[in-house]
């Protein structure tokens, strides 16, 4: 299992891969600049004392079978257009949320109309801080709403369950993933007022 994060070198992208990395999965960090990707992965691989490549999101995804998107939500287009040819057939999971989800309009559904139909599409780690991903002594007990095409589903549960103490739930097709990306606005502001 190869796995390629797009905009790997911020956001959810260290976490994961220093995480995937620990549970002996293959990474490869993505970025527009070859040299924040490369510089990006000298440090992860420091940090886990695994092998991890940076290269150009488009080698990236040519070199891997499943692409994680950690790209902010208003990079999704430009982003799926510039790599559309290099997605055929391959597996795309976004834990992108929509600045407002709705039936229809949800980061997860944007993401499945910009791939190729040949790509599989799942929407998944949306409730997973990043700053939690990237703190690795500290487990993360939490359950994970996964929504997509079946097989994106599948593959998507086996990468959430590679994290000790992350559990995957199926949440069913991608036209479910506004109700998770809503859900998420709601926990940030609960986590905001309660702490």
């Amino acid at each position: 299992m190869r796995v390629a994060l797009v905009g790997g070198t911020g956001g959810l992208g260290p976490g994961l891969a220093a995480r995937w990395l620990l549970s002996d999965i293959e990474v490869i960090i993505g970025s527009r600049v070859r040299e924040r990707a490369q510089e990006t992965a000298s440090k992860i691989s420091r940090l886990v004392d695994r092998d991890v490549e940076g290269m150009l999101n488009q080698e990236a995804v040519e070199e891997a079978e499943i692409i994680v998107l950690t790209i902010p939500f208003k990079g999704v287009e430009p982003t799926l257009k510039s790599l559309s040819n290099h997605l055929k057939g391959k597996t795309i999971i976004s834990p992108i949320v929509s600045p407002s989800p709705a039936p229809g309009t949800s980061a997860g559904e944007l993401v499945r109309r910009l791939s190729p139909d040949s790509a599989k599409v799942a929407s998944a780690f949306q409730n997973v801080g990043a700053h939690a991903l990237a703190e690795l002594e500290k487990p993360i007990d939490c359950d994970v709403v996964v929504c997509g095409d079946p097989e994106a589903r599948e593959t998507a549960a086996k990468l959430v369950e590679k994290i000790p103490n992350l559990r995957a739930l199926d949440g069913g097709g991608i036209e479910n993933s506004w109700i998770i990306e809503a859900l998420t606005h709601l926990l940030i502001r609960l986590n905001k007022r309660y702490r």
